[in-house]
């Protein structure tokens, strides 16, 4: 051991030792001037949040802030424990660990943001405390968007119900069905968005009812309803148009592009994501931010610009690295290693599925790993791994599936069609085929559908085989 190391060790013991053979009264008393002086050095008392039974808190930023942590424990350890309680040193305490908790989430601290308003809800009651894990819960989704949140977002709407709080229900409501969504159980998250929907309206609150259809049109694009997620999208947008909520205009302009990009509107895509991109930096919103350049990557990937498309995409990365979305970030490597599939870069784009696979799982995103499995099944196959091919072309499906994605297993019964054609399992090859073409006739895709015949049609006259039925007739 070091001298130094072991120097500081001890000093530690010493410290700790000295700090426990001080009675209670005495440790209070040193924590009461220990925050009297911390206070006063980081600029004075913080001013209060302001408390709304609707909105929960509003912290304005103060100078004390980065200390706001530290002046939490020491008002908490400085009630005299023989002592009556002290009500206004609870509240100081629970003040500045609200501070701690949203000083925590502007560095995207996540985790740590989560843990502080865990605490926070264990120092409150009722209203209080159901807004303190619902902000737990979403601090823990913004980073890995599964981890933990899914109870601390249940205990919340418990709360609420037992308050008969409406209107906080739908909102909880609406989180956790995104939750469910991006988890890949599309139709749990249905249900939770048309009870919060009915909610909503009733509630005569546009604010929230806007940010619901938001959330439902983003999962009927999910699931391929086209139709309904166009009249969601115009509805939500209307109304966040109508209330001044900027933010969620561009949440909302960026979700429509996507489904705009996968129904072959790219121009319309492309200027959607732009306009997004100028709103989301407008408003200081870092995370949609890289969402929205990685997106745009897509739609010049989808054009043939790669150069473009590859900027974008680091340009994303770096900012889903800089604040900790790890769902991004395994969504931004699987479409980058699309692109170097796109280009023949086939041992490149392997090593990034095979990464993108790997947060996926960590996060929960069944989703997109059911995208990616495809997606590497599509590279076995180029490089001659013929036994790695069934085997992630039928994994990838049956999370297409179970995930409600039926664009994507479309594509891929598509793909693991011409697999078994090639092979020469021709019955299996066709009827394959006809699954793909029902999937995707089921949701009206027929531009995907085209593109999928006209990929049959060459790999069968470049194989001399016959062209499968459809199974139309």
């Amino acid at each position: 051991m070091h001298t130094e190391a072991a120097y500081l060790f001890r000093h530690a013991l010493l410290r700790d030792g000295a700090y426990q053979l001080q009675l209670p009264g005495e440790r209070a008393r040193m924590h009461s001037l220990a925050f009297e002086i911390t206070e006063a050095l980081a600029g004075g008392r913080a001013p209060a949040t302001a408390w709304d039974e609707h909105t929960g808190w509003t912290i304005q930023p103060h100078s004390s802030d980065p200390l706001a942590l530290e002046l939490s424990e020491h008002a908490g350890l400085a009630r005299d424990p023989a002592g009556p309680f002290d009500q206004t040193l609870r509240e100081v305490e629970c003040m500045y660990l609200r501070r701690a908790a949203e000083y925590a989430l502007s560095r995207f601290r996540y985790e740590v943001a989560a843990r502080l308003w865990e605490r926070h809800a264990g120092l409150t009651s009722g209203a209080r405390e159901a807004v303190s894990l619902h902000q737990a819960a979403l601090a823990a989704d913004a980073g890995t968007r599964t981890r933990g949140s899914e109870g601390l977002l249940r205990r919340a709407l418990g709360i609420y119900r037992d308050l008969g709080l409406r209107r906080q229900e739908a909102r909880v409501l609406g989180d956790l069905s995104n939750l469910q969504r991006e988890t890949g159980l599309p139709g749990d998250a249905e249900q939770s968005l048309r009870l919060a929907l009915r909610i909503a309206r009733e509630s005569g609150d546009r604010r929230l009812l806007g940010s619901i259809l938001g959330s439902l049109a983003t999962l009927c694009t999910d699931t391929s309803r086209t139709a309904e997620a166009e009249e969601a999208f115009a509805e939500a947008l209307a109304i966040h148009r109508e209330v001044g909520n900027r933010k969620h205009e561009g949440i909302v302009m960026g979700a429509r592009a996507v489904l705009c990009l996968n129904t072959g509107r790219y121009e319309e895509a492309e200027a959607l994501h732009e306009s997004a991109l100028a709103i989301h930096r407008e408003v200081g919103d870092r995370r949609r931010e890289g969402i929205t350049l990685a997106n745009l990557g897509n739609a010049y990937s989808r054009t043939g610009r790669y150069v473009e498309a590859e900027r974008n995409y680091e340009a994303g990365l770096a900012i889903h690295h800089e604040v900790g979305d790890r769902m991004a970030v395994g969504v931004a490597l699987g479409n980058l290693a699309l692109l170097r599939q796109r280009q023949h870069e086939l041992a490149a784009a392997e090593h990034l599925h095979v990464q993108a696979l790997a947060v996926h799982r960590e996060v929960g995103n069944r989703r997109s790993e059911g995208i990616t499995l495809g997606n590497l099944a599509a590279i076995y196959e180029d490089t001659g791994r013929v036994n790695l091919v069934e085997p992630a072309y039928l994994e990838s499906i049956a999370l297409h599936r179970s995930a409600a994605n039926p664009r994507f297993e479309g594509i891929h019964l598509c793909n693991y069609a011409l697999h078994l054609l090639s092979v020469g399992r021709l019955e299996e090859g066709g009827a394959r085929w006809r699954e793909c073409a029902r999937a995707l006739r089921a949701i009206g895709d027929e531009l995907t559908l085209r593109a999928c015949a006209a990929e049959l049609h060459e790999a069968c006259a470049r194989l001399g085989l016959p062209i499968p039925d459809d199974g139309r007739g």
